[in-house]
């Protein structure tokens, strides 16, 4: 028996339990006294279901056989069921509640809120799928394979290790878009961040950096991101995922703008030349999300440290720009939702939870050697271990004295600390122009400015 206790006074007092009567209209629950007696149940039935004290009896049966004492305590429990019998008409007082979101913003919710009276079936499917997120087979990924050059990926790799992949990097990758559906990197650009073990936070909008800006002055792209992350179990946490949605969004709005400002104007009246009407699909639907990790125990990979190549998914991009979910509090493996009246649908069932796997499908394809035209051999922007300098500036020029100056400069991290020191808008195409193109001979006076800078006689 479940009866409560308590000393209040130097006398114990019994709290009231809850006894279940049910009637021929639902099920009422009652808090009594636990030694209450049936005359004083009976006055407080009537009075609490405003039935008539003369026309109820309460028995501990349904067919009514079973009657109750007339005097004394009814030796009840917590939680005991007896039956109430009377022939009056009436609604229940215990109403059972909706548990079915939708149906109860449709009567006093969200949909009442907005005005709406009379929903047809199609009306409110249409409310319905608009949050319910289908999750079903991950797509094939648009990028067909990834090629990262060897010098940029043993750097990243290399400061990885450095400090024991303690602490969540990430790092811009440029390069191109490949005519046979690859993406080739030939440089990683690690912006401004304040990372920890668990977040990662860029305090530099990579879309806004110098290095972005000379990148795109030697004619190469933002093809991705890349990321190192301490020793785990699971491949993505849902924050990182939707960093991965954000910034593969940014990369096709400015990929959409820049096909607008290059596209012709057509003719009134002239059919479009691609096929069916619909524009080619731009290059930047293979953004790619690469991953540095350590090689676990078990694992047949060879080597301390890998890197793998993955994309989100055209719904994960679209579900993030929407705000349709975060990361879970207790878990970063879990995506929730973050309305309580949207859910994800998976397998034909409703939560409000998803696993990462949902969200991002893999690019197995890594294995193509490239070597990219740009070198890897002055300090890496914003890494506290080897700050950027003028004397960092003097090394290098030293140390690769005698060759073609092109060649020299052909090192994204020093053209993007080189732009600190020449003019932006003037001086910075000229130079990289020439960079790109392997022409030392437009640089001579560069070189000058340079040495000079660098106290080199």
């Amino acid at each position: 028996t479940l009866v409560t206790y308590v000393r209040q006074d130097a006398r114990t007092v019994l709290m009231a339990i809850t006894l279940r009567l049910r009637t021929k209209d639902g099920t009422e629950r009652m808090s009594v006294d636990p030694q209450i007696g049936l005359p004083a149940l009976l006055d407080l039935v009537a009075e609490q279901l405003s039935l008539s004290r003369q026309e109820i009896s309460v028995t501990r049966d349904g067919p009514g056989r079973e009657h109750l004492p007339h005097s004394g305590t009814l030796g009840v429990a917590h939680g005991d069921m007896l039956y109430l019998h009377y022939h009056a008409e009436r609604e229940s007082v215990a109403k059972y509640v909706e548990k079915d979101v939708f149906k109860r913003n449709a009567t006093e919710g969200e949909l009442r809120k907005q005005g709406v009276k009379e929903w047809t079936l199609t009306s409110f499917l249409d409310y319905r799928s608009e949050r319910e997120f289908k999750l079903g087979k991950v797509p094939d990924p648009h990028c067909l394979y990834v090629s990262v050059d060897a010098g940029a990926s043993i750097s990243f790799l290399a400061h990885m290790q450095s400090v024991n992949f303690a602490c969540l990097r990430v790092a811009m990758a440029y390069g191109r878009f490949t005519e046979d559906g690859g993406v080739q990197v030939d440089a990683f650009y690690e912006p401004a961040q304040d990372c920890t073990d668990e977040k990662i936070e860029l305090t530099e909008d990579p879309f806004e950096s110098r290095a972005h800006k000379v990148a795109g002055l030697i004619g190469m792209q933002l093809v991705g991101w890349i990321f190192g992350h301490p020793p785990r179990a699971y491949a993505f946490g849902i924050n990182e995922l939707m960093l991965a949605a954000q910034l593969h969004a940014r990369a096709l709005e400015a990929a959409q703008a820049n096909a607008d400002a290059a596209m012709p104007a057509r003719v009134p009246g002239a059919a479009a030349a691609d096929k069916e009407g619909e524009a080619p699909p731009l290059p930047a639907k293979r953004f790619v999300t690469l991953k540095a990790r350590l090689v676990m125990e078990g694992e047949a990979i060879e080597g301390v440290a890998t890197v793998e190549a993955y994309q989100v998914t055209e719904q994960c991009i679209a579900l993030v720009k929407a705000e349709a979910f975060k990361q879970s509090a207790t878990d970063p493996r879990c995506a929730k939702t973050t309305k309580v009246d949207c859910f994800f649908m998976i397998e034909a069932k409703e939560s409000r939870k998803a696993t990462a796997e949902h969200f991002f499908t893999r690019t197995h394809d890594m294995s193509r050697p490239y070597a990219s035209p740009l070198r890897t051999g002055f300090p890496v922007a914003n890494r506290p271990t080897a700050p950027q300098t003028q004397h960092s500036l003097r090394e290098h020029l030293l140390r690769r004295r005698g060759e073609p100056f092109a060649l020299v400069l052909a090192d994204l991290h020093l053209l993007v600390f080189v732009s600190n020191v020449l003019d932006m808008n003037t001086d910075m195409p000229l130079l990289c122009e020439a960079v790109a193109s392997g022409d030392s001979s437009q640089l001579d006076g560069f070189q000058m400015m340079l040495n000079s800078f660098a106290e080199i006689e």
